[in-house]
């Protein structure tokens, strides 16, 4: 559930909140949160002194969607 606040979890339920302030309860057997995204370029610099040709997308440049990065592809693998 994307553009929700965690307000509070408990070993049965979790209480989020919307951008509206509404609170919503949600019962659940496994919980799963995944906050943030960052930019992870760590392969792109160690690789970029070993091979001549090296282009750069997705998240190596930028934390975003999976369109952006498909995108990214696509534009890369039209130049070459």
């Amino acid at each position: 559930m994307t553009g929700m606040k965690l307000v509070q979890i408990n070993p049965i339920e979790v209480i989020l909140e919307n951008r509206k302030g509404e609170t919503e309860t949600i019962p659940y057997d496994t919980f799963i949160v995944s906050l943030g995204r960052k930019c992870n370029d760590g392969l792109y610099k160690e690789l970029k002194t070993e091979i001549a040709e090296i282009y750069q997308i997705g998240d190596a440049v930028q934390a975003g969607e999976i369109n952006d990065a498909m995108d990214g592809a696509h534009k890369v693998g039209t130049k070459i």
